[in-house]
Order: structure tokens, then sequence, then C-alpha cells
């Protein structure tokens, strides 16, 4: 059984975007100039701006597959 549905019932859709944020060896502060942390906890604007369009292609396939499913 997976993590997300031991915690969440499995009825959550995670998605993973440390490859936004990290390259292979770590998770920098800045990233091709741009700061992607506001603090310790969270992104800046500029990072959720770059995030987004991995944000919306995770939803749309979430959906899709709740679709196919039936859900």
């Amino acid at each position: 059984m997976r993590t997300d549905e031991l915690v969440f019932g499995g009825n959550v859709t995670l998605a993973d975007f440390e490859d936004v944020f990290c390259d292979a060896a770590r998770c920098p502060a800045a990233r091709d100039n741009v700061l992607l942390y506001r603090d310790a906890h969270h992104i800046s604007a500029t990072a959720s701006r770059l995030m987004a369009p991995h944000l919306e292609k995770a939803l749309r396939a979430t959906l899709a597959e709740d679709r196919h499913d039936g859900r």
C-alpha cells in the first residue's frame, strides 16, 4: 500500500514537483537566477508562477484519470 493511501485513505493524488525546484544533486534556494523560497516553508511568488504549468498538467491528468475511472 502506498503512503498516500495509508494517510489519506486512497482518495488523494499526490503530485511530486521536486524536479521543478531541485537538480540531481540538491535543492538550491535559487535556480536560473530565480529565488525559489520566501522562507524555510514557503515558495516565492516567482517560483509559484514557474510551477503553475506543472501543477496544471498534474491537475488535468488527475481529472482525466478520475473521468476514466468514473469518479
